[in-house]
């Protein structure tokens, strides 16, 4: 099922700097824990950090609206912390959680970020500056499938993929654990397999046995009676 694409989100700072996603309409929660929709390796993150509300154009000619709530911790918008409720994010307008610095633009604007690099230019030092980078090219994505971002300090390095997390830390744990079960129930087969069989007495080698014992009369009774 392919999902309508509404606004552009692309990070400016922090461990996944110059990653860019397309999101559609609906919620998207935002953090560190694998139960969020975006995964942020951002020691700086709370594990639900905030929830983005995007709010579909109703004409050709209209913007998208975007609502921004902090959950877990505190959120910034243009250095300025915002109200526990939430606030409305306007496009192009930064939005700070730990260390990442987010943005949004519509999925339609042909040159969304010119106005984001040059804000936060003249608000960095010399020493500092960002760069222009081309937006990185990235698919559509599902809201129900959590995205996690790869690490990418440098601007100008290749940018990185989005790679849907799928729930990998759980998914690992599980498929670790059903190997352990699988190596000791092939331990356990093993260990039948070649377990010596109880060997046979015939009746010849039993009554010889018998004998040398000086055995000739005996009687074996189970539960009262005789065998």
């Amino acid at each position: 099922m392919t999902i309508q694409g509404v606004i552009r989100l692309r990070v400016f700072s922090g461990p996944h700097l110059g990653a860019e996603i397309i999101l559609p309409a609906g919620e998207t929660l935002i953090g560190s824990d694998d139960s969020c929709d975006i995964i942020f390796m951002d020691e700086g993150l709370a594990p639900r950090h905030a929830l983005v509300r995007i709010d579909a154009p109703q004409s050709h000619d209209a913007k998208p609206q975007v609502h921004i709530l902090p959950v877990d911790s505190q959120v910034r918008i243009q250095d300025q912390p915002i109200d526990p409720s939430g606030a409305d994010w306007a496009a192009s307008a930064t939005c700070v959680l730990g260390s990442t610095t987010l943005a949004w633009a519509s999925f339609s604007d042909p040159d969304p970020w010119q106005q984001v690099i040059q804000s936060l230019t003249s608000s960095r030092p010399l020493s500092d500056p960002v760069q222009d980078e081309p937006a990185v090219p990235v698919d559509e994505t599902d809201p129900e499938t959590p995205t996690s971002l790869p690490d990418n300090n440098n601007i100008g390095d290749a940018h990185p993929v989005l790679v849907p997390s799928s729930r990998v830390p759980r998914l690992l744990k599980m498929i670790f654990r059903i190997a352990i079960l699988l190596s000791c129930l092939a331990a356990l087969t093993v260990s039948y397999e070649f377990r010596p069989a109880p060997s046979k007495i015939s009746k010849e080698q039993l009554v010889e046995i018998l004998s040398t014992y000086n055995i000739t009369d005996m009687q074996v009774s189970q539960s009262g009676g005789f065998l």
